[in-house]
């Protein structure tokens, strides 16, 4: 919003709210909310303007807005241009006294705005009842009258006070909402991007083994003494494959340090991770313009430390079943459970879509493999993610995962994982990971590769 149109909107706020009055006092001097919302709105939407220019449009604008109302309602003669001019007079000395009183709207506290509000209030109401005496012909007000104004000023203040607070109030729960969805979304994105670079990290592992036969076959080519541009090719293909390994590596640490978590950072309820996974999803089925619920049933809720992995294994499941019901008839349900049964914790994510044919369902682990592909461009899609959630599952959670699908009535992913490795699985993906045999090779391939490095 421009400043001519928040200081237009202000005054016709102020305008429109004057007619809700009565009269006291004098003939024509109105008590009305239009004084309380005025300082409100300099405080909130008119904060960034300055003062006396919107007090001095505010007054016009209440100015012409009376005087039409006259006139419709058949007030006429040198009157009608008269009876006005001290409500305008009003926001006017109300404005001047606001801006000599608040030199910081920014820093200024509620109860501050209230005070200032009073003083205004009273000046400018004892202003507009002497210039409507004077017009009237009428002798100056006596001691009562601004004791009875003071009266109204005090009381308006107070709703000026309360509705800074509401205001402030409300201020506050915007920025937490918005923040709070800010949160979500870059959880979102950093449990994409840590499920990446664990496969990744897994992914290394062939990388050292292309590397280690490389060379291995640059050394088969000098024994056997075949050209030297087949041993040069050899031992160029070793000394490239040792180059991408390097900058593969480099990706995955700059990647790790952008996404690591502080060791000394509080861990997460499963119930709020259960939350941002539902808010999450029920954004996409929005956008998918599908009709598809999702249900929870948490009995258990426990706390862990590494819950990206457990919001990226939840997040596959999920985003599978709503993609299964969306390819299918576009409505349905999804279940998630989660369930203590002593020793180990229990999650299971159903639907009723389509389910998996038994050709496809001894498969679907398997890293590669399958089903879906982009209607737009025919390419299949990388067959990851499960093959993923099943390595997290089982090499950081030290859990199994099992499936069960039955054609036409749906498919039901069961998440089995022992309690005691959900506070100590933070350390369990680097070990399992470094810990296969390829990630590091033996000694004699280190030694070799050190070579093709110093060549």
């Amino acid at each position: 919003m421009t400043n001519v149109k928040r200081a237009l909107a202000i005054a016709g706020v102020i305008a429109l709210s004057s007619e809700l009055y009565f009269n006291v006092f004098v003939n024509s001097f109105r008590i009305s909310p239009a004084v309380i919302l005025f300082p409100i709105l300099l405080m909130t939407i008119g904060k960034q303007l300055r003062v006396m220019p919107v007090a001095l449009f505010t007054s016009l604008c209440i100015y012409i807005f009376r005087t039409l109302i006259l006139a419709v309602t058949g007030t006429n003669g040198a009157s009608l241009w008269e009876m006005n001019i001290p409500a305008a007079c009003f926001y006017v000395c109300y404005g001047f006294v606001f801006r000599a009183l608040v030199q910081d709207r920014y820093g200024a506290s509620p109860a501050n705005i209230a005070w200032v509000a009073f003083t205004a209030d009273l000046l400018s109401n004892f202003t507009e009842v002497m210039l409507r005496e004077a017009t009237q012909g009428n002798a100056a007000s006596d001691f009562n009258v601004f004791t009875r104004l003071a009266i109204v000023a005090l009381f308006r203040s107070l709703l000026v006070f309360l509705g800074m607070v509401c205001a402030r109030w409300y201020t506050a729960l915007l920025k937490t909402e918005e923040h709070e969805r800010r949160y979500r979304r870059l959880f979102m994105l950093s449990t994409g991007l840590k499920s990446e670079v664990y496969l990744m990290r897994r992914n290394s592992e062939q990388i050292e083994r292309v590397m280690g036969n490389a060379y291995r076959l640059y050394e088969e080519l000098q024994k056997r003494g075949l050209p030297d541009d087949m041993q040069t090719m050899g031992l160029e293909i070793a000394r490239e494959v040792h180059e991408v390994k390097k900058d593969y590596l480099r990706i995955i640490t700059g990647l790790e340090k952008e996404i690591s978590i502080d060791p000394a950072s509080p861990d997460m309820s499963f119930m709020d991770l259960i939350a941002i996974l539902e808010d999450t999803m029920h954004n996409a089925i929005l956008k998918k313009n599908v009709d598809i619920q999702i249900v929870t049933n948490i009995s258990y809720p426990f706390r862990l430390t590494e819950h990206y992995s457990m919001m990226s294994i939840l997040n596959n499941l999920v985003n599978n079943a709503i993609e299964a019901i969306e390819g299918d008839k576009k409505k349905g349900t999804i279940w998630i459970s989660e369930k203590d049964i002593g020793k180990d914790i229990v999650i299971r994510v159903r639907d009723n879509g389509p389910g998996i044919s038994e050709r496809h369902l001894q498969n679907i682990f398997r890293m590669g493999y399958s089903t879906k592909f982009d209607e737009k461009t025919g390419n299949i899609f990388r067959g990851v993610g499960l093959n993923g959630v099943q390595n997290i599952v089982e090499d950081q959670f030290g859990g199994v995962i099992t499936v069960v699908s039955t054609v036409g009535e749906g498919t039901e992913f069961t998440v089995m994982i022992p309690k005691e490795n959900l506070e100590k699985s933070g350390h369990r993906m680097t070990e399992a990971v470094l810990a296969e045999p390829g990630n590091y090779a033996p000694a004699e391939q280190r030694n070799s590769t050190d070579e093709v490095k110093e060549e």
